[in-house]
């Protein structure tokens, strides 16, 4: 009975490292490998994702009084500044497909709102083929995802962000 009883501590205490608590407002279970720092500041609100390769990353932040705007505004003006970073850094970090991308809806379980994915061409960041920025709210708070990294990451952001939870 002590073995059994071991063996059942042992992988009850495994377990709970591979479900680790995220510290902060929101309530989320990374992609596999991936590391989750929080860092809020002064009220506000950030985490840091970066998959085990520390190649791609996803960045959530709280935006504050975010609930009230007009979130299709803000993407293209955060889409504006992207767009003229890439622009003159091309020759550099590669060509984006699209400069000017349609702005789309995006529904999760309790976060929903809209995205614009862009889509980088470049042979020194390989890794990096899509940028994509969200505003998801849930009618109280609105947070800015932004995912950077290949498909298989953006599908397990996407993913992510789908059961984003509040604390």
């Amino acid at each position: 009975m002590k073995f059994s009883f071991s063996i059942v501590s042992l992988l009850v205490f495994f377990l709970s490292y591979l479900h680790a608590k995220i510290e902060g407002p929101l309530d989320f279970t990374p992609p596999e490998g991936a590391s989750v720092s929080n860092n809020g500041v002064g009220g506000i609100e950030m985490y840091s994702i970066d998959s085990a390769d520390l190649e791609q990353t996803m960045m959530l932040t709280k935006i504050p009084g975010g609930a009230a705007m007009d979130q299709e505004t803000l993407l293209k003006a955060m889409t504006g500044t992207f767009v003229t970073h890439i622009k003159a850094q091309e020759k550099l970090v590669g060509k984006l497909s699209q400069e000017n991308p349609k702005v789309e809806n995006f529904k999760g379980g309790l976060f929903s709102g809209k995205y614009v994915h862009f889509t980088l061409t470049s042979e020194i960041l390989s890794s990096i083929e899509h940028t994509i920025f969200y505003l998801l709210s849930d009618g109280k708070e609105t947070w800015n995802a932004t995912v950077t990294g290949n498909k298989g990451w953006v599908a397990e952001c996407e993913k992510l962000l789908a059961s984003l939870k509040k604390e």
